[in-house]
């Protein structure tokens, strides 16, 4: 058994049978993201961190970055240990944000902000008579190049982003059709997706693409095909690079004055690190990923 195989066999046993984990996160664990899947062994016990490096679109800025999409272990004081050798590695590879999905407690410790609510938004009813949408399925949008391209384009169309080539966002694709994902498109023109999914009566919003205006309306039109509509997408930041962060945004005309490794002044204002984050991302604020896997 190879070490790759050692991982994910690892990974099965924590998660269960019930879940596919490769087939949920296919950008992480696939074979050739192995050299970032970090695999640590003590004894009888084991953890797994996974990363994916891929860069960031904040605003009209790129900026290196990383996704921790999972952390999996046997001993949490091994998962401690091996996330700090995955932060010095990140350092090591000039990495300025790190994201993560979940709000784990390891991530908080390890200087993680949170920046989504914690619960569920559910969405509530909002006619609008003249709203139309096309429910179309991931398999229509695969085998349409003309849908893949407008996908692709909405998806480019989003402001805080992973920058993902074409074929990492046909990979998602292809998991998410297997796992019984269905998209909303509206305007055909410019098209605006809405992915989710349907589980015992109540739609669970997956991702949201390209949408310029109404998106309550719009959010309002799908629901009411479920009993139930929520929107749930947790995500926790991790200035790495504070440094580089405030050149890269002061270069786009942004005004931030460096105090020291740790604190920001914006128009007099004194910021922590945290607190900078939160400025940023906005804590209770729209921030998506297309799950980053």
């Amino acid at each position: 058994m190879t070490i790759y195989h050692e991982k994910i066999d690892f990974i099965n046993r924590v998660f269960k049978p019930s879940v596919n984990i490769v087939k949920e996160l296919p950008l992480l664990l696939n074979k050739s993201n192995d050299e970032n899947i970090l695999y640590l062994k003590e004894d009888k016990t084991a953890s797994v961190v996974s990363i994916l490096y891929r860069d960031f679109t904040f605003g009209d800025i790129v900026v290196k970055s990383s996704f921790i999409g999972l952390i999996c272990t046997d001993d949490e004081a091994l998962s401690s240990k091996l996330l700090d050798k995955a932060l010095e590695e990140m350092d090591d590879r000039g990495v300025c944000l790190s994201l993560a999905a979940g709000y784990e407690r390891l991530y908080q410790r390890k200087g993680f902000i949170k920046v989504n609510n914690s619960a569920p938004y559910i969405i509530k009813n909002k006619e609008d008579l003249n709203m139309k949408a096309y429910k179309v399925t991931i398999r229509e949008i695969l085998k349409d190049k003309r849908l893949f391209d407008y996908f692709i384009k909405a998806y480019h169309r989003e402001n805080n982003r992973f920058v993902l080539s074409n074929e990492d966002i046909e990979v998602l694709l292809q998991s998410f059709s297997s796992r019984g994902y269905i998209i909303y498109m509206f305007n055909k023109i410019e098209p605006e997706f809405i992915i989710l999914k349907e589980k015992d009566g109540e739609g669970f919003i997956k991702d949201i693409l390209g949408v310029k205006e109404d998106l309550d309306k719009k959010l309002g039109y799908i629901k009411r095909e479920f009993n139930e509509l929520k929107m749930f997408m947790p995500g926790m930041v991790k200035i790495i690079d504070l440094k580089y962060l405030v050149e890269c945004l002061n270069r786009k005309g942004y005004h931030i004055n460096l105090l020291n490794d740790k604190k920001v002044e914006i128009k007099g204002t004194v910021m922590s690190k945290d607190q900078f984050t939160r400025y940023l991302f906005k804590e209770d604020g729209k921030f998506l990923f297309m799950n980053y896997q």
